[in-house]
């Protein structure tokens, strides 16, 4: 079978593939073997563009000291200027995408944020009340005057009135 050159939207599919593993590799152990195939790709020698291995570490860096909540949307602010980047390099020379996929697609599997991590932040002031719930149902029930009834369940009888409902007693 003869191979076939890659289309512009298969380039443009792996170069956001790897645009989301490299900057999905900022603050992370992965940064380094991401750096240096980055290094290599853009260069053909591990060290020899320093361009680019100074952004690589310019947003390693930005990633690395902004507050861990706040790393995820770092990381996607960055991914469509390397996104781009990429893009571009494939397009020039697509005889690179195979090595970048295999590659960044090794790394990737190794890459802390495989699942994504999800924060929930709660805060009521005053004489509020907050309900939150994450990964799951809240059942709330009122009772008269504000108060909490328990849920009706198989072991729990419904002690509320007639009145309570609206009704009379």
């Amino acid at each position: 079978m003869e191979h076939q050159p890659a289309t512009a939207e298969k380039l443009d599919e792996i170069a956001g593939r790897s645009a989301a593993v490299l900057v999905g590799s900022f603050a992370t152990q992965a940064f380094e073997p991401v750096r240096t195939c980055m290094a290599r790709l853009f260069t053909g020698e591990p060290t020899a563009d320093a361009s680019v291995v100074a952004q690589l570490d310019a947003d390693n860096r930005l990633v690395g000291t902004t507050d861990i909540p706040a790393r995820e949307p770092a990381r996607a602010a960055l991914m469509p200027a390397w996104r781009l980047r990429l893009s571009s390099l494939l397009r020039d020379d697509p005889g690179r995408a195979p090595e970048l996929d295999q590659v960044l697609a090794a790394i990737g599997k190794s890459l802390p944020n495989a699942r994504p991590v999800h924060e929930q932040h709660n805060t009521a002031h005053d004489a509020s009340t907050l309900y939150a719930v994450m990964y799951g149902s809240l059942h709330h029930h009122q009772g008269v005057s504000g108060r909490v009834a328990p849920a009706p369940g198989p072991d729990r009888t419904d002690t509320t009135t007639d009145a309570s409902r609206g009704g009379t007693a």
